[in-house]
């Protein structure tokens, strides 16, 4: 591997491992069918990503935890963080009916872009959680709830 390479692929390592990357903005559809950035959302509070599959059990398993999380839902009556919970599978009628059992506060959207791949996000294992501040910069990569939970606790 020529000097080049070597550093090509140690970027490539930085970036794959690093926290406070910007975040890219993607293309997002919500229920009613309008599209959504994460720019167009308010910049008040810092924001969750949920990246999940409908039918993926240990993404349900997740979904399941949030909902039922008292701190996650003081969090965002305090409009100190929103929770996007992104539907990672092209399949309408999953997608809706996953969303029925959502809390009211959540943001459900559906990904509608392909440049995820070029993205910061990892979403070769799902669910994927990522926590975005207030600039959109990422303070937190491929976390869990426990890790936004005490983040949030450090930052009241």
């Amino acid at each position: 591997m020529t000097m080049t390479g070597k550093r090509q692929y140690a970027l490539g390592l930085l970036l794959l491992f690093a926290v406070a990357l910007w975040s890219q903005d993607l293309l997002y559809e919500r229920t009613d069918g309008r599209s959504l950035t994460i720019d167009s959302l308010p910049d008040s509070r810092m924001t969750l990503l949920l990246f999940y599959d409908p039918e993926c059990s240990d993404c349900q398993q997740e979904l399941f935890v949030m909902r039922h999380s008292s701190q996650l839902r003081q969090a965002i009556a305090e409009a100190r963080l929103q929770v996007l919970a992104v539907c990672t599978e092209p399949n309408d009628s999953l997608w809706r009916h996953t969303v029925s059992e959502m809390p009211s506060t959540w943001v459900p959207v559906m990904l509608r872009s392909d440049n995820w791949f070029d993205s910061p996000y990892d979403l070769s294992s799902l669910p994927a959680m990522y926590l975005l501040g207030r600039n959109r910069e990422i303070l937190l990569k491929e976390t869990d709830l426990y890790q936004v939970l005490e983040l949030l606790r450090k930052t009241e």
